[in-house]
C-alpha cells in the first residue's frame, strides 16, 4: 500500500469539487471514507480512488500507483477550469503504508493505540487519527481489501521507527508474521 498515490485536497469549496469529479457521493460525515470513480465529461473512466474525509474541508485520497500522475493532473486541470481555491498536494512520499490483517488485528491495533477497535467505535469505511507510543500523525482506515479485518495506517514517515519497535514488542504475544510488501498477517 506504500507505492499507493496520496493527495490532500483541501479548501473552501472542496465538497463540491469533488462532487463535481467523483461518482460517488464524497459528502459525508468527518471521519468517513468513500471508494468511488471519476469519470470524464463522457463518462469516461479519469480513476479510482478512496476518498477520505479528514474535516469539513480537507480530504485525504489514495490512488493506484499507476494513476498518480493522470490523478494530480486531473485534479489541477479541473480546479482551474471551475475557478475554485483549492489545493492539491502529492503527499505519496510522506508515508509508509502498514496493513494490518487478520482475525487478531483488532486485539493488536487496541493493544498498540491504547484505544478501542471494536465496530462501533472504529466502524468500516472510516478513518481516524491515532498514536502509538510517542508516535502521532498516524492515519488510521479501517478498510478491507481481504473480508477480514483490517486496518491501513499511513505513518508519517518520520515516525516509522517507534512503529516497527512497537510492532516487533507485540509480536511475542499475538502469532504476527511480516509478510512481503511489508503487509502483517495475524494468526
Amino acid at each position: 500500500m506504500s507505492s499507493f498515490a496520496k493527495f490532500n485536497i483541501e479548501g473552501p469549496n472542496v465538497v463540491e469539487f469533488l462532487q463535481y469529479l467523483c461518482s460517488g457521493n464524497v459528502n459525508v460525515p468527518v471521519g468517513s471514507i468513500v471508494y468511488t470513480g471519476m469519470q470524464n465529461e463522457q463518462g469516461g473512466f479519469v480513476s479510482d480512488c478512496a476518498i477520505c474525509r479528514l474535516e469539513e474541508d480537507q480530504f485525504f485520497a489514495i490512488v493506484p500507483p499507476v494513476q498518480q500522475l493522470r490523478f494530480c493532473l486531473w485534479l489541477k486541470k479541473w480546479v482551474k477550469k471551475l475557478g475554485h481555491k483549492i489545493y492539491v498536494g502529492d503527499v505519496t512520499g510522506h508515508y509508509t503504508v502498514l496493513d494490518v490483517v487478520g482475525p487478531s488485528s483488532r486485539a493488536l491495533m487496541e493493544k498498540l493505540t491504547g484505544e478501542s477497535m471494536s465496530r462501533c467505535d472504529f466502524p468500516s469505511f472510516s478513518i481516524r487519527e491515532i498514536a502509538i507510543g510517542m508516535a502521532t500523525g498516524i492515519r488510521a482506515l479501517s478498510l478491507t481489501h481481504t473480508g477480514e479485518l483490517e486496518w491501513e495506517m499511513y505513518i508519517p514517515n518520520e515516525v516509522n521507527d517507534i512503529i516497527f519497535s512497537h510492532l516487533f514488542e507485540s509480536h511475542r504475544c499475538l502469532f504476527l508474521r511480516f509478510m512481503n510488501r511489508a503487509y502483517l498477517m495475524l494468526k
